[in-house]
């Protein structure tokens, strides 16, 4: 299994340096107990009160109270090969720390994609972004450790192409089946055209 080591920084005045300690505790029991044995990556989450702290090689995921993103409570990118998140505070800033961590563990880069079936279409074959909490986020579909809220994740059924009996979707079950979208979920996925190009889509 591969481990990443990541850390934790609160810019924002609004939390405290225990808390945010709690936070990472919770992040890593949700990485080890339920989102490695289903995508096989795991983690070490790691509060630290600078960046210059931080051990050379750790991924860093940022606190703030403003990301400059209007819209966007967190986001994931890389750069020089080195991914990074930014989460704006809110009083369920544990819920986006968890959807960015979970889906820069599984698309560091940010541009991972799953080939499968277009959203209600048999024949048409799309690329889907590796987005693993999009399909299921939102507060109401979201679970606790620790009494610290976390995002439900997709499995790597999710891009079946039939459903099944018996078969977990996301990983609290809010997910009805492949390709398909729980309450508040968006899918995004790349289409390619007709002239040898590409057009992105969401679906929501």
């Amino acid at each position: 299994m591969v481990i990443r080591h990541v850390g934790i920084v609160s810019q924002s005045p609004q939390t405290d340096p225990d808390d945010v300690a709690r936070v990472c505790a919770a992040l890593n029991t949700q990485v080890l107990r339920d989102f490695a044995p289903e995508w096989g990556i795991g983690a070490t989450v790691q509060a630290f009160s600078r960046i210059r702290e931080m051990p050379f090689g750790t991924w860093l995921m940022l606190i703030r109270d403003d990301i400059e993103q209007p819209g966007l409570n967190g986001f994931h990118r890389s750069t020089r090969g080195l991914p990074y998140a930014m989460v704006q505070y809110s009083h369920s800033w544990s819920l986006d720390a968890s959807h960015e961590l979970l889906e820069m563990l599984a698309d560091p880069s940010g541009s991972e994609l799953e080939p499968g079936q277009a959203p209600g279409d048999s024949f048409a074959t799309v690329e889907y972004l590796r987005d693993v909490c999009d399909p299921c986020q939102s507060e109401a579909n979201s679970y606790h450790i620790n009494s610290h809220i976390v995002s439900d994740f997709i499995t790597q059924r999710y891009y079946d192409t039939v459903k099944a009996e018996g078969v977990r979707y996301s990983f609290k079950g809010h997910v009805p089946g492949p390709r398909e979208l729980a309450e508040n979920g968006y899918l995004t996925y790349r289409e390619l055209t007709r002239g040898g190009g590409a057009r992105w889509m969401q679906w929501f």
